[in-house]
């Protein structure tokens, strides 16, 4: 299983408001041979103190790849950039972001990449809508299951599901399976 974080801390990003280059970004994965199997819900999370300086909306996507994790990340910055993700300095707001969660049961510090990523157990913005995508997911690396890195997450994120969305509505990608 493969995890990506979608995020966007822009109030209109390029031709939309924040989950509207969610779901762009999550558009153009089929572009890229990458297949959606699963998405959460959208989440609202309020800046955390010296880490985000702007309120963003953000998911995660359980996905299908044959790819190796490299050029699947190197795939999703493609992506950023074809949204107008500009590399600026850290707490400027971002059109768009996403990042490789985890790959499989991989564990890898190789080529600038460190799978699962390296903040993963640190942030509610990645472990909320991880939960909601697989309540049975266990880290590679710590061996511990979602729950507990939930337990043990000293992050102070405040952290809201978007209610009264229809997934089934919002964009051609949403697998058939969904449950809504």
């Amino acid at each position: 299983m493969i995890y990506l974080f979608f995020a966007s801390s822009s109030p209109t990003g390029l031709g939309g408001g924040r989950r509207l280059m969610i779901v762009r970004a999550l558009d153009k994965l089929a572009d890229y041979g990458i297949d959606i199997q699963d998405v959460s819900s959208f989440y609202r999370v309020e800046p955390e103190p010296k880490l985000h300086a702007h309120q963003f909306a953000c998911l995660v996507a359980e996905v299908a790849s044959d790819k190796e994790p490299i050029d699947l990340l190197q795939d999703c910055k493609l992506i950023e950039f074809q949204l107008g993700r500009a590399r600026n300095r850290p707490g400027t707001p971002r059109s768009i972001d996403i990042d490789l969660l985890a790959y499989h049961d991989v564990t890898d510090e190789r080529l600038g990449i460190t799978v699962p990523h390296e903040n993963l157990s640190k942030h509610l913005s990645y472990l909320v809508p991880l939960n909601e995508v697989n309540p049975d997911w266990v880290h590679p690396e710590s061996g511990q299951n979602i729950k507990k890195l939930l337990k043990d997450c000293s992050s102070r994120q405040q952290i809201k599901k978007i209610e009264n969305i229809d997934h089934t509505k919002t964009a051609s990608f949403w697998p058939k399976n969904k449950k809504v």
